[in-house]
């Protein structure tokens, strides 16, 4: 057998002949490394093509959002997006992407239709263009059996593709996923009888060895929006290209937008009709103040990057951005400025915009002054070491009942305006006694004031919104307590009594209140009250913060019907509870039910000291007469 090596009989031993270890061992093991790792964006560029046979490259923006979704460490990914950005593109690659890797995908939609039509149009196209893809779809379908269909799809490496939709999810209760898209979160019930939408999809992965969930979604309401309560989880990135001029950087918004120096959010359709077809659109740098020109947008989206603006829960990265960034042509400056142009001065077209191009959640509110600062600054806490310090002269309840307690708020009134004296919370069992009991102990003791005496609770209004039989059956034992049902929409009296009998059972009555006259008047007092002669609202200074909060838990908003604007009250946050607005609301209606006070009658009445036949003291007034007011006017 020959040697390996010929040395030549000629050559010294020590020639350059010999074999340099270090040399050879660096060479074998630079064979045997392992390519390196695609990102997710390299993956794309790499295996995806469009019908023309394009590879696709992802823009810059895209590229940054792409290679989290791949980053093994990140959990979940949310992304608070416009329209005209590429989204469809990214939740494709994503599916694509990890069904190559053998991964359960699940893709869920807003309706069964919406899933058919992306899985003809985009989804299966998207396979035939991507061979990695394709090629172990082909090996699963040559077997025996091919239960494939629109809606669901297995491949032969072991991964696959279910399309759900928001509105039913009880199929996807038995199934297991490595990875779900939830597209267009927004348009999903938060709260369905199944239970919260994201914490079952969320369910669905808890299984998989590395978890993966991708939320996007453009917003819709400011202060109810999904999208945006999950990109305030993560770490809020936003993406920041340099300005020609100066190289700083800055994140393009629609407050930058200029044509020939003016902000183009002051525009209309009337501003639109005056300027040349080929007006040119600006942004102006935030830094030195240029005005920089459309053509430069290329340049400085490629040159763009990602900007963490908070920490964020560990493994959770955020992202957000608007059709300002993309690179398509329906989202050149000149088409968007047109669109808001168009759109400004008619709330239903802004909302579009907003939503769809600026990718914000829309306010379409009316309060915009209705903060907790405002209620600190102009209900001016007080002290109630004595109640005398408020000078009420006749006090009322209001009780919300839910399903293990009951929520109460205590009002004090008098000639110089009222104040919200305490808010309790008693837990317990609506449908025994002892709970009950209790409220009868608070609401029949009298209340100590060096001023004006003793002071007893007049009527108490109890909410049959919920267990209304139990409600009637306790209000008819008790002489003061009214058992009262609101009544949504503008100009409805606040405390009238109902014209059917609500129950057979009890010999009980129920009153209706206008539930929107209460909550303006409390707004106006909380946004306007130094510009009130009278009937100011304080508070009581011993509620914390986040009771207080509750009192402005709802806003009033502009609505679009059938063509007709109107006003209807929202909820402000999903997370605030309004259980102080609402039996200051109840507290409020059974006040008026008194009907007008004489102050100084009362002043000189409280002193009498109370008893449940007379019903005398406070200004409490016969049953028969109350039953008898029938009708009160809106404040």
């Amino acid at each position: 057998m020959s040697a390996p090596f010929h040395i030549p009989e000629s050559a010294p031993v020590d020639h350059e002949w010999e074999i340099d270890e270090t040399r050879l061992l660096a060479e074998l093991l630079a064979i045997w490394k392992p390519a390196p790792k695609l990102t997710l964006s390299g993956w794309v560029r790499a295996n995806m093509s469009n019908e023309q046979g394009e590879g696709i490259r992802p823009f810059a923006y895209q590229a940054g959002i792409l290679d989290s979704l791949g980053d093994p460490s990140v959990r979940e990914v949310a992304w608070i997006k416009s329209a005209r950005v590429g989204g469809s593109m990214i939740g494709t690659a994503v599916t694509l992407h990890d069904i190559s890797q053998g991964r359960r995908v699940g893709f869920a939609m807003s309706r069964e239709s919406d899933c058919r039509d992306y899985s003809a149009t985009v989804l299966a196209p998207s396979i035939d263009y991507c061979k990695p893809v394709a090629d172990i779809l082909s090996s699963a379908q040559g077997g025996s059996s091919n239960r494939d269909t629109l809606l669901q799809k297995s491949f032969g490496n072991g991964g696959s593709i279910r399309l759900l939709n928001y509105t039913s999810l009880a199929s996807a209760r038995r199934i297991s996923l490595d990875t779900i898209i939830l597209d267009e979160a927004e348009t999903a019930e938060s709260e369905t009888e199944e239970g919260n939408v994201v914490d079952l999809l969320r369910k669905r992965v808890s299984a998989s060895a590395m978890p993966r969930i991708f939320h996007t979604s453009t917003p819709v309401e400011e202060g109810l929006s999904q999208i945006q309560a999950q990109y305030e989880r993560g770490d809020q990135r936003i993406y920041e290209v340099p300005c020609p001029e100066c190289a700083g950087r800055f994140e393009l918004q629609p407050e930058g937008l200029h044509i020939d120096g003016r902000p183009v959010l002051n525009m209309n359709a009337k501003d639109l009709a005056e300027l040349p077809e080929d007006f040119e659109v600006e942004h102006a740098c935030p830094h030195c103040g240029s005005f920089i020109p459309e053509r430069q947008k290329r340049w400085m989206v490629n040159n763009g990057d990602w900007r963490a603006t908070a920490k964020g829960e560990r493994g959770v990265v955020s992202f957000r951005s608007n059709a300002l960034v993309s690179l398509l042509p329906s989202a050149a400056w000149h088409t968007l400025a047109t669109e808001w142009m168009r759109a400004n001065g008619k709330p239903a077209d802004e909302r579009v915009v907003v939503n769809t191009l600026w990718g914000r959640p829309y306010s379409s509110a009316i309060d915009e002054g209705l903060t907790l600062d405002a209620v600190k600054l102009h209900c001016r806490p007080v002290n109630l070491t004595l109640i005398s310090n408020t000078q009420a002269l006749r006090l009322t309840a209001g009780v919300d009942v839910q399903e293990n307690r009951l929520e109460i708020a205590l009002l004090g009134a008098s000639d110089n305006g009222f104040v919200i004296l305490d808010h309790q919370r008693m837990h317990g069992d609506p449908t025994g006694s002892e709970l009950w009991s209790r409220l009868e102990d608070y609401t029949a003791k009298g209340f100590n004031s060096d001023l004006c005496g003793t002071l007893y609770i007049d009527a108490v209004a109890v909410d049959s919104g919920y267990m209304a039989q139990t409600v009637y059956e306790q209000c008819a034992k008790r002489a003061t307590w009214y058992a009262i049902k609101g009544v949504d929409g503008p100009a409805k009296p606040l405390w009238r009594q109902s014209k059917s009998k609500p129950s057979a059972r009890f010999d009980a009555h129920l009153f209706l209140i206008g539930v929107d006259s209460a909550k303006e008047w409390i707004a106006t007092r909380i946004m306007d009250h130094d510009d009130l002669s009278g009937n100011y609202l304080q508070i009581a200074d011993h509620l914390a913060d986040d009771i207080i909060e509750q009192l402005i838990a709802e806003e009033r908003r502009h609505v679009a019907s059938s063509g007709r604007r109107s006003v209807r009250w929202f909820p402000r946050n999903s997370t605030v509870r309004s259980e102080l607005l609402d039996c200051t609301v109840y507290a409020l209606a059974a006040h008026h039910s008194l009907g007008e006070a004489n102050w100084d009658r009362l002043r000189d009445d409280l002193t009498v000291q109370h008893g449940s036949e007379s019903k005398g003291a406070g200004g409490f007034r016969a049953l028969g007469e109350r039953l008898g007011s029938g009708t009160t006017s809106v404040f």
